[in-house]
């Protein structure tokens, strides 16, 4: 069931962000190789992709409220994820949570298989409320910061609201690690 919402969201909003679309064939490589496409004939003897996504630490996660990027009416909020052991399909499992006092509790996991890049998946709950919401996105290469983009949907109205029910909520969302740099000491004269 996570792992078909999780293709059901990013489809969604690979589909419908301009620029984001990629190549949908699984036997055909996406980087600018000059290999032939992989046929049912060939096994697959090397890993193509080396992606290292590091899920553990302190992030920030801004949450747009319209689908698209870049992220329409953007809010940003701290979080910090640790590493609990590893995921049943190559990635590892997490947990999380706000660090400014927002409530609610992330668990998670991402997913790789050598392939492309690592797929993260999450969801955030806050039991006195009832509210649930899962965020689901890709890691980006990208040599100037570490960051995953990806969508989000929650339950939508909270506790006590209206009766007849939420209508849930449906955005694009980013988050970027923050990369603490640590200066050498200062020598003395």
């Amino acid at each position: 069931m996570r792992i078909k919402l999780t293709a059901c969201l990013i489809a969604f909003f690979v589909l419908n962000t301009p620029g984001v679309a990629q190549t949908r064939n699984p036997n055909t490589i996406t980087s600018a190789s000059t290999k032939p496409p992989l046929t049912s004939t060939q096994p697959v003897v090397e890993v193509l992709d080396k992606d290292t996504l590091d899920i553990a630490g302190d992030w920030k996660l801004t949450y747009g409220y319209g689908v698209g990027f870049p992220l329409i009416s953007p809010q940003t909020q701290p979080v910090h994820f640790d590493v609990i052991g590893p995921g049943q399909h190559g990635g590892v499992r997490f947990k999380g949570q706000y660090t400014d006092g927002h409530p609610g509790t992330f668990v998670g996991e991402t997913f790789y298989n050598g392939r492309g890049v690592q797929i993260v998946q999450m969801m955030l709950s806050s039991d006195p409320l009832r509210y649930l919401e899962v965020l689901c996105g890709k890691h980006v290469k990208d040599p100037a910061k570490v960051w995953v983009m990806g969508a989000w949907a929650n339950v939508g109205h909270a506790a006590g609201g209206d009766p007849k029910g939420g209508s849930g909520y449906l955005a694009n969302f980013e988050m970027v690690k923050v990369i603490k740099v640590i200066k050498p000491p200062i020598k003395p004269k």
